[in-house]
This record gives structure tokens, C-alpha cells and sequence, in this order.
């Protein structure tokens, strides 16, 4: 028998005999009739999984991850973002994406990487501006919707109910650099077979296109850059007069599995104004949609929140269960939308200063590629530098939990030393290889559970950040009933809300926290985070900046209590006050980025 053993059966004897010793009560007799069995079959379970090797220990939790997932009828509708893939518009002023792996684990503890992207690589929407110049430019196509900013388009013109029409017999143009068109007969087709659309749809064209010709370099030149140079066959775009068809439904977008909404050559300008002008969205490189049925998934558009943009990087993501869709497809029309992102802006503190001079993240900036009175298109395209931890994003288990193999020995001292410490306490921190592209967006949906943490606000010293504790939570759960495998818990202290202003203020937000200038935000303990992980929560939201907090050892253990047991964080929420601490959905998903150890996205939730 080992020691742990000996010490587990000696834990449950002294349980057992402090709850003899009140059997004689009613409490007690109530209380032990099912105490001991459940604490017995706990530790029997730990104990079957300790004992096998770690490596088959992590294809056992894999596999029951994998069951449990495909219980969630979640559906990623998203094109993955990678150099070798053609997922950007080959023009001579539109720069390739770019991914560049700046920070290893080893000296310190994190991953993250700077990424370049336009706003219209791989799976995205078009905001109005991106081919409707405002008034006061007196362009060709100028109109009232070129005067509204991409990031105060409502949300609820971002979700509804998918209407899948199959179109797939266009998959093939009729000649090299002809694209088939989509007609408003396929569309009234569609209507007799299944229902007239209706205000508020979201409709998505599966030509398959995507699913059959998205491939790594330089195969997959035959999905956008063959079709252009006219040495293939043009890929289904949306002819004018059915996108007028689609206007008059008032549809709130129209996606296409294509590399661009209309087809091949100027037909597509006129495509995109029809529909822009109405201030419906073309969604453009969806993928999958054979998995969704003709009507009744909700699906929403989750792409980052930046400002004056013409439109932007998504995630696209639908909804099958009948239930929950049907929940959320009635929020959607009655437009219960709330917007949980912050603004990302050059001026807004959206990334991470580090502490003193020439040791932050890399900042976000946003310059115009194209504008519309240029040649080569009448478009307006904006480029982005960020930093993969910018604005509202995903924290995922990888990190701060190295890959299989990793050497520990590339920590620094002091990282090692925190980690010795944090696995005397914790256990061992294992290894993942679950990168933001990697966390199943079943994983970052679901019923909010809103914890007020508010009370903790001017409770922490300069520098640190006050601790959520398991107390919390707890009084939380008997206020608002406990809280359930699979739900979102969001932890709102109303910090964002607070502090996340324009420079040079907006620096109390994060700089002077690290920098031992202002107290910090709320972060929970990594005992709160473990007592999360055990109920079954697989995604905590913070409004904080961090969910790690101000104070970097004890990030440390935050970020790896979280990433040992799998457990993703969604950072830099705000507006969470809207919501009620039971009712609300919460959705977010980072944009598909290969391999990338942070992921920049937009959480919105309907009530």
C-alpha cells in the first residue's frame, strides 16, 4: 500500500468517526447515510485514475473531453488561419497573414505570439463601410450606412436563425475565371421547400466549395488565386439581383462557404453594395455548413471588436440543439443582444504594458491598407498588429502548460521554483496541446452564471489584486442555485467598466496596477479556479483585464491551476452588469489561429 493510499484511507477513518459522533442527531443521521459512500467512490475513481501512467491518464481524460463535447450540438463554421493556407485575397496591397511566435514557455512561464491580419482573411463579415464611402466623400456608391463605424453596428444584425440553402450543384464554374451565379430562384426554391424567409434570418449558401478546395499552399491556390488569374473555374458567387431578392426579405446577413460573396470579376462590387447599402452583412470563407439542417440552428457571427474597421476576422459558430436554438433565436429577434467587448483602438489600454519601460506586449495598431478612391477596387481595407492576448480573449490551457516533452530546465529560477511550490500544492502540472484553435467552442458557450464580486472593489493593497474566494462562489450558489456542468461562469466586479478609458487615463487600468501604482482587479484564487474545475466549468470570464490579476506570482498559479485541469479563461469582458446573474447565454470564440497560445474574439450574450 502506498503512502498516498495509507493517507486517503486515514482521511476518510477520521471522517467517518466525526460523523459517528453527531449520528445520533437528525442532521447527522441524514448527513451520514450518504456521506461515506460518496467520499468512498470519489476517492475510489481518483485513485482508478492515478494509477494508470500519465500518458494513458491523458488519453483517458481526452477521450471522455471528446465525449462530453459532442454532446454540445456546437458547430464551428470557421475557416482555420494559417501562412501555408490561402487565407487571405491575393491583391498586390493586401499583405499575407502573419504569425509570429515571440514568446516561448522558457524563461518565463507564458506563450503568446503577434499576429498581422486585414480584416478580411479567412472567415469574415463586411461591414457597410467596406464598399459604401460615407456622404460626405461624395464617391461613387456614398451612402448613409458609410457613416456608421463598424463597431456600433448593432449586435443583433450578428445573429438569427440559419436558413442553409444547398447550392451545391454550382460548386464548379462553367469556365476558367467564371464563376456559376446564385439566383433568386434558388432562393424562392428553397422558400417552397422549407418556409418564406423572414426579418432577422441569417442566410448561409453551402456550395461546398470551401470544404473541397481550402487547402495548405500551394494546392490550395486553386481556392481563390487560380480562379482569379483565370486558370480555373470560378468559385459560386451571388448574383446582384438575388442579393436585391435577399434585401427585400431583410435578412440580417447572407454567408456564402466561398471565398467571396459575389463572383468572380466587378460583378462582385455590385453584389456587395446591394447588400451593404441595406445594411445587410455578407459573411465570406464559411465552411461545414453540411453539418446544420435547412432551419431552426441559431448561428452568430463573433468577430473582435474594432474600431472604424470595414468589418473583421470572425468566428462563426451555430447551434443545433433544438432547445437552446429555439431560446436563442427568440432573444435574437427581439433583439436581446448585449455586447461584452471592449473597443479595440490604439488608444484604449487593450493589451499588456508589462512593467517599467520596453517589456510590454506587442501593441495593437491599425492602419488603412486601401481606401476607397484608390485603384484596385472602390474598397475600404484595414490591417491589424496585435498581440494574441489583446482585448477581450481567450486564455487557453497552453498558455501557461507546456507542450508534451517540453524542457523544464529552460525556465528560469524563479519559474521553476513557482512551479516546485505550485506542485507540492496543486499536483503535477502535466502537459496540453490544446492552443485557442484547439478549445472546442462548445466549451466557451452557455448559461452565464454571474457571480458579483463587486464588493471586493478598494479591498486589495497597491499592486495586488483583491481574491475572489471560494466563499464567494459559494454564497453566490445559495442565493442563485448551484452552478451546473457546462455553465460560463463570468466573475463581475465592474473593473472594465471602471477603468478601461482612453490614455492617458485609461493607464489606471492596467499599468498602474503592475507597476505598484493603484490596486488591482479581482482575480480569483487557484483554489476558487480548482473548485470551478471540479463542478464542471470549463470556461471563467472576467471583466477584469486579467484573470490572472495584478500581482505575477500569483498569475502564475492562477494561469496553471486553470491550465492544468483544462479550464479556458475569457479575459476583459465589460458591460457584464447588464446581465442578470441567472438567464442569460454567453457566447464568445477567438478567431481560428493555428497553434496560437491566446486568441482575440468578441463575447456577447443573449437574455
Amino acid at each position: 500500500m502506498s503512502v498516498k493510499t495509507e493517507q486517503t484511507d486515514d482521511l476518510i477513518a477520521r471522517i467517518t468517526t466525526s460523523l459517528e459522533e453527531i449520528a445520533g442527531t437528525k442532521l447527522g443521521e441524514r448527513v451520514f447515510a450518504n456521506v461515506n459512500e460518496c467520499l468512498r467512490e470519489f476517492v475510489e475513481e481518483a485513485r482508478s485514475a492515478s494509477r494508470l501512467p500519465r500518458r494513458e491518464r491523458r488519453a483517458y481524460q481526452v477521450k471522455e473531453e471528446e465525449e462530453r463535447r459532442d454532446d454540445r450540438n456546437v458547430v464551428d463554421l470557421s475557416l482555420l488561419l494559417a501562412p501555408k493556407l490561402p487565407c487571405t485575397w491575393p491583391s498586390a496591397f493586401l499583405p499575407n497573414f502573419v504569425l509570429m511566435r515571440y514568446l516561448r514557455h522558457g524563461p518565463g512561464p507564458y506563450a503568446s505570439e503577434t499576429i498581422v491580419v486585414d480584416e478580411h482573411t479567412g472567415t469574415h463579415w463586411d461591414a457597410p463601410a467596406h464598399f459604401i464611402p460615407p456622404t460626405i466623400s461624395a464617391l461613387p456608391n456614398n451612402g448613409q450606412m458609410g457613416n456608421v463605424p463598424s463597431d456600433q453596428i448593432p449586435m443583433w444584425s450578428f445573429v438569427g436563425e440559419a436558413c442553409v440553402i444547398d447550392v451545391r450543384e454550382l460548386v464548379i464554374g462553367p469556365d476558367n475565371g467564371v464563376s456559376s451565379l446564385i439566383l433568386p430562384a434558388h432562393v424562392q426554391a428553397w422558400e417552397v421547400a422549407n418556409r418564406p424567409l423572414e426579418p432577422g434570418d441569417a442566410v448561409l449558401f453551402y456550395t461546398g466549395y470551401s470544404d473541397q478546395f481550402y487547402r495548405p499552399l500551394p494546392q490550395g491556390r486553386r481556392f481563390v488565386a487560380d480562379p482569379l488569374s483565370g486558370t480555373a473555374p470560378g468559385y459560386p458567387g451571388v448574383a446582384s439581383t438575388c442579393m436585391d431578392y435577399l434585401v427585400s426579405k431583410k435578412v440580417s446577413w447572407v454567408g456564402i462557404d466561398g471565398p467571396n460573396i459575389g463572383p468572380v470579376g466587378f460583378g462582385a462590387v455590385a453584389t456587395h453594395v446591394s447588400a451593404l447599402q441595406a445594411g445587410v452583412l455578407p459573411v465570406e470563407n464559411l465552411v461545414d455548413l453540411g453539418e446544420l439542417p435547412a432551419t431552426g440552428s441559431f448561428v452568430c457571427i463573433l468577430g473582435p471588436k474594432h474600431a472604424a474597421g470595414s468589418g473583421g476576422e470572425a468566428r462563426v459558430v451555430a447551434i443545433k440543439d433544438e432547445q437552446t436554438a429555439q431560446r436563442l433565436i427568440a432573444s435574437a429577434k427581439s433583439q436581446n443582444v448585449v455586447d461584452l467587448s471592449v473597443l479595440l483602438r490604439e488608444d484604449m489600454p487593450v493589451f499588456w504594458p508589462g512593467v517599467g519601460a520596453g517589456n510590454s506586449r506587442t501593441p495593437y495598431l491599425s492602419r488603412t491598407l486601401h481606401s476607397w478612391e484608390q485603384p484596385g477596387g472602390p474598397a475600404l481595407v484595414r490591417n491589424h498588429m496585435l498581440d494574441a492576448h489583446t482585448g477581450t480573449h481567450l486564455v487557453p490551457p497552453a498558455y501557461a502548460v507546456p507542450k508534451a516533452g517540453f524542457d523544464r530546465s529552460k525556465y528560469d529560477d524563479a519559474t521553476r521554483l513557482a512551479l516546485e511550490e505550485f506542485e507540492d500544492g496543486f499536483g503535477d502540472l502535466g502537459t496540453t496541446e490544446i492552443t485557442a484553435d484547439r478549445v472546442h467552442v462548445g466549451d466557451l458557450v452557455g448559461k452565464a452564471r454571474v457571480i458579483d464580486v463587486k464588493h471586493l472593489m478598494g479591498k486589495g493593497a497597491v499592486g495586488k489584486s483583491p481574491s475572489i474566494q471560494v466563499e464567494d462562489v459559494e454564497r453566490s450558489e445559495n442565493i442563485h442555485g448551484r452552478i451546473h456542468e457546462g455553465d460560463v461562469v463570468i466573475l463581475h466586479s465592474g473593473y472594465s467598466d471602471l477603468f478601461c478609458k482612453p490614455l492617458p487615463f485609461g493607464s489606471r487600468c492596467i499599468s498602474d496596477p503592475i507597476n505598484g501604482l493603484a490596486e488591482g482587479w479581482p482575480a480569483p484564487t487557484p483554489e476558487t479556479v480548482v473548485h470551478l474545475a471540479r463542478k464542471g466549468v470549463r470556461c471563467v470570464a472576467t471583466d477584469g483585464p486579467t484573470m490572472g490579476g495584478a500581482d505575477p506570482d500569483e498569475a502564475r498559479r492562477i494561469y496553471w491551476a486553470g491550465g492544468q485541469r483544462g479550464v479556458s479563461f475569457v479575459e476583459y469582458l465589460t458591460n457584464v452588469g447588464v446581465l442578470p446573474p441567472v438567464g442569460s447565454y454567453f457566447l464568445f470564440a477567438p478567431v481560428k489561429i493555428v497553434g496560437c497560445h491566446g486568441g482575440h474574439g468578441r463575447a456577447i450574450a443573449l437574455l
